[in-house]
């Protein structure tokens, strides 16, 4: 739907443009897949939706809350610290909230990514219930609550979020 939203307002500037939303998002995954991104990263990569529909969309569809960068920035350190600055950075994913049964609430930009939830999981140990937020607010509180992205270790083979992209 954003992407098709976002396609309408491309086409009504240049007329002579004939690429479905269908096709943009098939570009959208090989894209994302070949730089091993999460799909919306591919398609705010390639810019067929900003990152303010990409998180309205991933709120009203999956129906998780929405988190600004307030709350990003009030997470208390032993609850950041449940995952690693690596797993933060990698996953662009923050955990917020731990509650008493368990359910670990993280705030990632894309909460469609099973892989992310996943590696998560397992390596806390806990539930992980998905929130999102924007790309851009999250990447300043994984910066105040982890460091800097360089600080981190990282697969030398992928393309990380916000990276410019090979020629």
């Amino acid at each position: 739907a954003w992407i098709a939203s976002a396609s309408r307002d491309r086409e009504s500037a240049s007329p002579g443009s004939c690429s479905t939303p269908e096709s943009q998002v098939a570009s959208a995954r090989e894209f994302a897949s070949s730089r091993k991104l999460p799909f919306a990263e591919g398609v705010l990569e390639l810019k067929l939706a900003d990152e303010d529909a990409i998180v309205a969309f991933a709120a009203s569809k999956l129906l998780i809350a929405r988190a600004d960068a307030k709350l990003l920035a009030r997470v208390e350190t032993p609850v950041s610290k449940l995952i690693s600055a690596e797993m933060a950075w990698t996953h662009l994913a923050m955990p917020v909230s731990l509650d008493s049964q368990r359910n670990l609430t993280v705030v990632m930009f894309d909460p469609t990514s099973i892989a992310a939830v996943k590696a998560i999981a397992e390596a806390t140990g806990l539930y992980v219930v998905r929130a999102v937020a924007g790309r851009t607010d999250l990447l300043q509180a994984l910066t105040q609550h982890y460091g800097p992205r360089a600080s981190a270790t990282f697969d030398p083979g992928a393309t990380m979020p916000g990276d410019p992209l090979p020629p």
